[in-house]
């Protein structure tokens, strides 16, 4: 983050706040499909939004200690979820 610039990260945010939603489109997706969740131990556990499908092709599985890129931050917790899952 520190080699970003003002102008770049600006760009970033602009591009994610003006990105359609597109949870509601996972419902017409046919094969399983599962979502990772973070918790930071410095944040209090909030609910994802996670994708909008609900059936028993569905997996959810919280990562604790991570952020958005858990594989990296909890590699061990995350690589098991995702393991197991494929």
């Amino acid at each position: 983050m520190e080699k970003n610039t003002a102008r770049g990260i600006a760009g970033a945010l602009r591009g994610m706040a003006i990105r359609p939603d597109r949870r509601n489109d996972l419902a017409r997706i046919a094969f399983p499909l599962s979502s990772l969740s973070v918790r930071r131990m410095s944040s209090p556990p909030r609910r994802s939004p996670g994708p909008r499908r609900r059936d028993s092709q569905r997996t959810a599985r919280v990562v604790p200690e991570a952020g958005h890129m858990a594989p990296f931050e909890n590699a061990a917790v995350a690589n098991a979820v995702i393991l197991r899952f494929l």
